[in-house]
């Protein structure tokens, strides 16, 4: 990892943190020879620069019961792409949206609470405008690399 502006025992707190952001300051000040209220300086300093932006737990929606991870895939006309992509936004089951490169295409990354949402949103999506001219949706199985629950 590669900020600009901070320096290499910052860089080690970061990635420490992102490792596991519940280490005590303690903890981080043995790993990188600092005092508990060193770490807990640097850490404030780091926060109130905006490079951590916040902790938060993660969780994991393929194994928590009922809830449906689905791509969603929305080819639009290039007249509706921008209005569409403002309606996703607000759709609460939609985590990470994504402006794709080529024929107006959005991906939407979901997350519903039970087939049922997913199945309204589909139905509130191809009914939203004219302008949709293709929706389809695959289940997430598995992920093997990231997250479905951004920040």
């Amino acid at each position: 990892m590669n900020i600009n502006g901070i320096d290499d025992i910052d860089r080690a707190i970061i990635k420490l943190l992102v490792d596991d952001a519940r280490l005590s300051y303690s903890e981080i000040g043995k790993k990188v020879g600092l005092s508990r209220v060193a770490v807990k300086n640097r850490i404030k300093a780091i926060e109130d620069e905006g490079i951590i932006k916040g902790y938060h737990a993660e969780i994991d929606p393929l194994v928590t019961p009922k809830m449906s991870t689905f791509v969603a895939v929305i080819k639009t006309t290039a007249a509706s792409y921008e209005e569409i992509s403002e309606m996703l936004v607000k759709q609460p089951c939609v985590k990470t949206l994504c402006k794709m490169s080529g024929d107006n295409q959005l991906h939407a990354i979901c997350v519903a609470d039970d087939m049922n949402e997913m199945r309204n949103f589909a139905y509130r999506v191809r009914s939203f405008h004219e302008g949709v001219l293709s929706f389809s949706a695959q289940m997430v199985w598995e992920i093997i690399k990231g997250d479905v629950l951004p920040d």
